[in-house]
């Protein structure tokens, strides 16, 4: 009887621990120069049980100048904003080439916070749900932050094939009036190129700032402030 229940247990106990464990891979931007921001974001992680995270390497570009038939140009972009665009780029590169099938990839940028109501553990599970029903409705794109509707890129999920067609579908810079990488995100799903879900709006902290379920700290991005 005392080796049935101990089964019991450990079955209830492995479901407990399974629902609020997330095996995808996450992918934190962030700049090498950056260590106590990458170090505040994976203790977040940490809180959240997740394991399989890395860097990506945010990319702090030197210039402004980008090349259209064999002219060179100044991007109007702020070279912040133009370093945000290629960051995330060129991690979409990397997703559709190196990962396969409809897996769900996190990517989260080095200043995300949790909502002031929920602990970590219980934001993993509505993570989790929130994939799934992502994948029964073939969504490419899983916003669990935003701000302004569908704007921002600091905490989202995307699948190889929503990479590709992100990739595809976006420029890091053109001649004439550029658009920043989560407003041309915006527009292609307002053209359905891709498919978006995003999370309900939860309560935020007072240091932090944006909508849905993970939010972002208060004041510019380190990409995005780099001047």
């Amino acid at each position: 009887m005392l080796t049935l229940l101990l089964v019991i247990l450990l079955v209830i106990l492995n479901f407990v621990f399974n629902e609020t464990k997330i095996d995808n891979y996450v992918y934190i931007i962030n700049g090498k120069d950056y260590v106590d921001r990458y170090n505040r974001t994976t203790s977040i992680l940490n809180k959240m049980q997740f394991s399989n995270y890395k860097i990506w390497e945010a990319v702090f570009p030197k210039n402004k100048q980008f090349t259209v038939n064999n002219k060179e140009h100044e991007c109007s972009l702020k070279i912040g904003a133009l370093g945000c665009t290629k960051s995330h780029r060129t991690l979409w590169k990397h997703i559709y080439e190196n990962h396969k099938g409809d897996e769900w990839v996190i990517i989260f940028e080095d200043d995300i916070t949790m909502p002031k109501n929920l602990k970590p553990k219980k934001v993993t599970k509505l993570m989790k749900q929130y994939m799934i029903k992502g994948t029964k409705e073939k969504a490419d794109v899983i916003y669990f932050g935003y701000c302004w509707t569908y704007l921002c890129t600091h905490a989202y999920a995307i699948t190889p094939k929503g990479a590709k067609l992100l990739y595809d579908n976006t420029y890091d810079c053109i001649v004439d009036n550029p658009k920043t990488i989560d407003v041309q995100m915006s527009v292609l799903r307002k053209n359905n190129v891709v498919k978006v879900l995003r999370t309900g709006e939860y309560e935020k902290k007072e240091t932090s700032w944006a909508e849905g379920l993970i939010h972002q700290l208060k004041g510019d991005s380190i990409i995005k402030s780099h001047t």
